[in-house]
């Protein structure tokens, strides 16, 4: 059987405008296996993990488990990691704390996370957070190929491997290795472990980096896909501030145009078309194969 994402890379499966859509996201330190639906499966506390499963799936939060090697199970204490972001275009910030009782995050308000109405926890994180999918519970791809994508950005890292951790499905498996930046929301896939790195520092600085972008999931695909196209129409990397880009409604319900205005006044229009590409892949490991669809840029003409 072929891997899914070895599939996909076969046939050219675009990242652009994949990344999943979450306008915050809660990550909880969870450490132990995740089985197949990390929520549910996971050994949290009773009832915990359906109520999370709900919340997220009644507003535009995504919730990530994590585990970091240096805090196996067998050594955790009861007080767990707990992040939360806001990574809505322009208001990216991440929060961090230790929580006595992970129960606690059942209490938070979802709704108004998705707002950016962010619980304090311990204050602001200076640090970004990189999250690499390794439930292999899910697909076998997040975890033959992501375990070692972030054993590898540890060796990078050295001192710094704490802002480096293990999640559970970020989304898109076929593009493993699957990789989230905190607080910029920025999903990479197929990335090595320099550029993983690379997609780190970027955003401890501020900016964003075009290798493996699949989008930032505080925009709609098709805002994904026009941002992507104009920072590499610009030469790729650049602050994350520089660009402002939103959908207009398209009058046949198929193509779309999305307006990508720059810091310094220029801007530029992107028009979309959703197309069938001439291929077939599963979405996941031993899943039926499927056809490709994909937003593609019809033009971009600057304004």
């Amino acid at each position: 059987m072929t891997a899914c994402s070895t599939r996909s890379r076969q046939v050219g499966e675009p990242l652009a405008g994949t990344a999943p859509r979450a306008d915050a996201w809660v990550v909880l330190e969870q450490p132990g296996p995740w089985g197949a639906r990390a929520l549910r499966d996971a050994d949290l506390p009773a009832g915990l993990g359906a109520i999370l499963a709900d919340a997220a799936a009644s507003t535009r939060v995504g919730i990530l488990l994590a585990r970091h090697p240096s805090r196996p199970a067998r050594q955790a204490d009861g007080r767990r990691h707990a992040w939360v972001a806001d990574v809505r275009p322009g208001s990216e910030r991440l929060h961090h704390g230790l929580l006595d009782d992970i129960s606690s995050v059942a209490d938070w308000d979802f709704a108004g996370l998705a707002t950016g109405d962010l619980p304090t926890l311990d204050g602001p994180s200076a640090d970004p957070l990189l999250l690499a999918c390794t439930q292999g519970g899910r697909d076998a791809c997040c975890a033959t190929i992501g375990r070692p994508l972030l054993a590898a950005v540890h060796e990078h890292l050295g001192v710094q491997q704490h802002l480096a951790w293990e999640a559970s499905h970020i989304g898109g498996h076929r593009f493993a290795p699957t990789l989230l930046v905190l607080p910029t929301g920025a999903v990479y896939g197929r990335l090595d472990p320099a550029a993983a790195v690379s997609a780190l520092r970027a955003c401890a600085d501020g900016r964003i980096t075009g290798d493996g972008l699949r989008g930032r999931t505080g925009l709609s695909p098709q805002e994904q896909v026009a941002e992507i196209a104009v920072r590499a129409h610009l030469g790729g990397e650049s602050a994350l501030a520089d660009f402002e880009v939103r959908e207009s409604p398209a009058p046949d319900g198929t193509d779309a145009e999305v307006t990508a205005r720059h810091a310094d006044g220029r801007f530029w229009t992107v028009r979309l078309r959703h197309e069938r590409l001439d291929a077939l892949r599963p979405e996941s490991c031993g899943g039926d194969p499927r056809p490709v669809h994909a937003w593609q840029v019809a033009a971009l003409d600057p304004s």
